[in-house]
């Protein structure tokens, strides 16, 4: 999982705060969670009536008290969380850990993650482009190393 700028470092500045965060893709998602507070970006720019952007240093300023539970939508981060939570959610399926209906619906989304938008987005047509492929095709593939970082 790799999301260099700001959704997972907002994410560590929540939980710094003894705030419970609830990544969820949609806004709409957002609006409609049982939350203290809504954090949300499109295209880098504040959702329109949420409390905040998805800003760690807007959010490390803010007045959130522990025990607060914020709901959280961003344009990428996560949508990656929700996709490594399916993937870990699915193994510890088939270890026998029962899901609440959230965690089956991630994981039904993971085993239904359609290969073929994660092949042809962006930035796997700029790998293809500049010959790294391969490169590709190894990212995507699972269990193929057994270290986590």
């Amino acid at each position: 999982m790799v999301d260099a700028f700001r959704a997972s470092t907002t994410i560590s500045v929540l939980i710094s705060k003894g705030a419970e965060v609830l990544p969820v893709v949609s806004i709409e998602e957002a609006r409609v969670a049982e939350a203290d507070f809504r954090i949300g970006e499109r295209g880098s720019v504040k959702v329109a009536g949420f409390d905040f952007g998805n800003s760690p240093m807007e959010v490390q300023a803010a007045t959130i008290t522990p025990g607060s539970t914020v709901a959280l939508s961003t344009t990428n981060g996560t949508r990656i969380v929700e996709a490594a939570a399916g993937a870990i959610l699915h193994r510890l399926q088939t270890k026998g850990a029962k899901l609440d209906e959230r965690a089956r619906r991630a994981v039904a989304l993971y085993l239904n993650r359609p290969q073929g938008v994660l092949r042809n987005n962006s930035a796997a047509r700029r790998l293809k482009r500049v010959g790294y492929e391969a490169d590709l095709d190894f990212c995507l593939a699972e269990d193929t190393l057994d270290v986590v970082p």
